[in-house]
């Protein structure tokens, strides 16, 4: 019986580990291509480039603050799928855009969904972990985050140095949908029974988040993370574009 869990356990953890590096590669990929696509094939000005990474940070961060903590706990497996199924079509429309505001809306729709997706698979990963296994179970899906950055800019690089950068797409869309189909099967094998709070209201959010906002260890927490995304951002956004011209 233990081997049959055991089993059951490492066959959840590598989905789930599967999803986690597919769903990250194909992000890393569109931050980076979509800055070129929206230069190049949509031929926009450098202001509106900088917009399409500005809206994804900012959908990202909204629905951290606003979604995740509403969603119902033992919902959470089906909403990642449903989320990242969202961002599978957001790519495919992607594909068809043909002016710099179709790129911005898809943007911020993209970002509004990885938003709640990674935090959530962090909390599946810390649902689905055999108490003594669990700081093993993050460590793999951190390390999992980490190889996807590596293999998704290698990938992007190797794209749009081969084909035109709008049918890219059609690959990430392919590594989209494989980080969907995986996250719905996966969500039919798993339960979070975890017991849970009523949901926050949104007041009760914005009440927490300003009292937070308040405390010296989180101001020192954001302005942190602040000072390393400002130029992360900058360096995808710009970076890809100088890597095409040149």
């Amino acid at each position: 019986m233990n081997n049959t869990n055991n089993k059951l356990l490492l066959i959840n953890l590598i989905m789930l580990l599967s999803v986690a590096f597919t769903m990250r590669t194909s992000t890393n990929m569109l931050m980076t291509v979509v800055p070129v696509f929206t230069k190049y094939v949509i031929n926009a000005d450098v202001f509106f480039v900088g917009l399409t990474a500005t809206l994804y940070g900012i959908g990202a961060m909204v629905a951290n603050v606003l979604i995740n903590g509403r969603i119902n706990i033992e919902k959470t497996p089906r909403t990642i799928a449903l989320l990242l199924l969202i961002m599978t079509v957001g790519i495919f429309f992607y594909l068809l855009s043909n002016n710099v505001y179709e790129v911005l809306i898809l943007s911020t729709v993209t970002g509004l969904s990885m938003g709640v997706v990674q935090p959530l698979l962090m909390t599946v990963t810390n649902v689905i972990a055999p108490p003594g296994k669990r700081d093993r179970y993050i460590a793999a899906y951190t390390a999992s985050l980490s190889l996807s950055l590596i293999f998704g800019v290698v990938m992007e690089g190797l794209i749009t140095s081969s084909i035109n950068v709008r049918y890219a797409f059609l690959i990430f869309l392919f590594i989209s949908l494989i980080s969907t189909v995986l996250m719905f099967s996966l969500s039919t094998r798993i339960k979070m029974n975890m017991k849970r709070k009523n949901r926050l209201t949104f007041k009760e959010i914005l009440g927490k988040a300003s009292h937070s906002l308040k405390q010296g260890k989180v101001l020192f927490a954001l302005f942190g993370n602040i000072a390393y995304a400002f130029p992360f951002i900058l360096l995808i956004t710009y970076g890809s574009i100088m890597g095409k011209k040149y």
